[in-house]
């Protein structure tokens, strides 16, 4: 159960649920957590730097101008008993011709005496390619390069030493000159604006017995439904001649992802990508030639109940998603707000669930008890809401607890915010921001950058923000009841499933949240959506109501305002103003927010900080 703290800061059971408890509720649908263990570089300390150590007799070779030669090379070559006993050793090979996916460098070692990374060059010095891992070796893929001349840097990680290394330069000679090739049926392809219309794709696609004859092949699509974490486009080639990069691009020409490994195949997930029109662009590294290659696409579908982006939607059935009700100490007004907010998430959700049994009662799909409890008077936590109860297989819940403070029921249902706040509550039994790390949709928690990483929501967020994001940003302050389990307010302002209330009592319900209710598991219908679009958003954040008349607490300032005034003030800014008056401090980074603003809007900003002077010390929870 959590808490709702104040401004009013809305909280859910969103540090997450006890997974152990969860899975104790879904006894037949065990979840298995591991702990993942990341690789990291280690900083040279005295206890991992090396003695002084006696460097090997190819020095002196620490720059480019004095790399050891290792000649023209026609096949492999290794030196053994190498020392890294500066700041790096240089070595340079010729090649006679294009070289294949079978030629590499690699650097062997023990890691633990010493992390050393590896480079590629060319003649000119620009670095054409790199290996720094942690391992025990580090290989550098010399595929898809013309003939010529290249330099190889081995170095230790911030100076690391190490006395023992070898090095391996793996060139197969090859003097036959590859056979020509004759182009495919799909060209003239070679740019954007000719590439080849595959169509409106509606299930996996695959185009083999390709040839990359000229560098460059286009192709477009479109999908009709969101991608998934399983769609994507990928080119492949079982061909040793030439390189095949991957790009994908959107309908404006805007690139979206590239893929350029130097292997025999490139992919790029389709994971978050709008319904629309996407192009295809399959590169000949360096103008590699490949006599064949082929072509999957498996395109983002739209989902059962579909109609807007990213799936869900069509026309809902009545009755197919049910809430109830059990109160405890709420009247017969307040429990016809909790009936109003049901409706709401009933007109979002249109599947109906497999029905359950909770404590001998039947439900049909969701049972809550809500309850007027004392929690801590007025003001701060305003109520506390979650889940704790869930279905075996698709672990949706059929039972959960909303309990508000009856100090501040009363305030909240006379400024207009009470339908919004319990509706936010609501969300939460449901399974926002308290299902999303048991789902596994939730990335960099407890960072500074979570996401919500579900195909759906990051779909729609593209979609309204015009973004290309890898997911939907998540609260990254508060308590634990706020971050990690809500909208970033700084981003999406007064949104219903941010961390706060308001600014105001008009709490959008926007595609976004309706999006990850579908990622959870939900079938639903967008077109329940609030209007919600990034210039609200921004407006909400920047914004502050001032009293139609007021004369401010300084008495230097008469304002008269008949509406909202857009502030300059970022929100960052703001926080700082209400810290600031909170401890007595002040912040002399301020300045950043403010600078681009114009006089008249600096003035505004003033007049409306001085005209809510009054409501600012009273707390952050009266600020409008």
């Amino acid at each position: 159960m959590e808490s709702l703290e104040d401004r009013s800061l809305m909280a859910a059971l969103a540090s997450g649920i006890d997974t152990k408890a969860v899975d104790s509720a879904v006894a037949d649908s065990p979840v298995v957590e591991t702990a993942a263990i990341t690789a990291r570089k280690v900083t040279p300390n005295l206890t991992n730097r090396a003695a002084a150590l006696v460097d090997d007799s190819y020095e002196n070779n620490d720059t480019q101008a004095t790399a050891t030669n290792l000649g023209t090379l026609t096949a492999p070559k290794t030196l053994s008993n190498l020392v890294m006993a500066d700041s790096g050793d240089w070595y340079k090979f010729t090649t006679t011709a294009p070289t294949t996916v079978n030629d590499k460098v690699t650097m062997s070692f023990v890691n633990s005496r010493g992390d050393l990374d590896l480079a590629l060059y060319n003649a000119a010095g620009t670095r054409l390619r790199i290996s720094n891992s942690v391992s025990n070796s580090e290989t550098v893929s010399l595929s898809g390069l013309a003939a010529g001349t290249y330099f190889i840097r081995a170095y230790g990680y911030q100076g690391a030493q190490n006395p023992a290394y070898s090095l391996t330069v793996s060139v197969t000679s090859s003097t036959t000159t590859p056979a020509p090739v004759t182009d495919d049926t799909y060209e003239n392809n070679d740019t954007f604006a000719t590439a080849r219309d595959l169509g409106s794709l509606s299930a996996a696609t695959t185009i083999s017995t390709l040839v990359m004859a000229d560098g460059h092949d286009w192709y477009k699509f479109t999908m009709g439904g969101a991608g998934t974490t399983n769609d994507f486009v990928a080119v492949s080639s079982s061909s040793t001649q030439g390189d095949l990069d991957l790009e994908l691009y959107n309908a404006t020409g805007t690139r979206l992802a590239i893929s350029d490994n130097s292997t025999n195949s490139e992919q790029i997930s389709l994971a978050g990508k709008a319904a629309g029109t996407y192009y295809v662009h399959v590169i000949g590294f360096n103008n590699a030639v490949t006599p064949t290659y082929s072509l999957q696409i498996d395109p983002g579908v739209a989902t059962s109940g579909g109609g807007g982006t990213g799936g869900g939607g069509g026309t809902p059935t009545p009755g197919a998603f049910d809430i109830q009700f059990r109160f405890t100490g709420l009247s017969a007004s307040l429990q016809a707000v909790f009936e109003q907010a049901a409706a709401k998430w009933e007109s979002v959700i249109t599947g109906d669930l497999p029905s359950a049994t909770y404590a001998g009662v039947a439900v049909d799909d969701l049972l809550i008890d809500a309850s007027g409890v004392a929690i801590d008077g007025t003001g701060n936590v305003l109520g506390q809401a979650g889940p704790d109860a869930f279905r075996s297989g698709s672990r949706l819940p059929y039972h959960g607890e909303m309990e508000f403070d009856t100090a501040d029921l009363a305030s909240m249902q006379a400024n207009g915010t009470l339908l919004g706040v319990i509706e936010h509550e609501m969300g939460h039994v449901l399974g926002i921001g308290t299902l999303w790390s048991t789902k596994g949709l939730l990335s960099g928690a407890n960072t500074t950058n979570p996401i919500f990483v579900g195909a759906q929501a990051t779909a729609a967020y593209n979609s309204i923000f015009g973004t290309n994001a890898a997911g939907v940003p998540v609260e990254n302050t508060g308590g634990s009841g706020t971050r990690n389990s809500h909208w970033r307010e700084s981003t999406f302002g007064n949104e219903l499933m941010t961390g706060w209330v308001g600014p105001g009592s008009n709490m959008p319900l926007s595609r976004i949240t309706i999006g990850s209710l579908a990622d959870i598991g939900y079938t639903v219908n967008y077109a329940a959506a609030d209007p919600y679009t990034r210039t609200s958003a921004l407006t909400a954040i920047v914004s502050a109501t001032v009293p139609t008349s007021t004369t401010t607490s300084s008495a230097r300032v008469t304002t008269t305002q008949t509406t909202p005034v857009a502030l300059p003030l970022a929100s960052r800014y703001r926080d700082d103003v209400f810290a600031a008056v909170a401890t007595g401090t002040s912040g002399d980074d301020r300045e950043t927010a403010i600078s681009n603003c114009s006089q008249q809007q600096h003035e505004a900003a003033t007049d409306s900080l001085f005209a809510n002077w009054d409501a600012l010390l009273r707390g952050r929870n009266s600020w409008a």
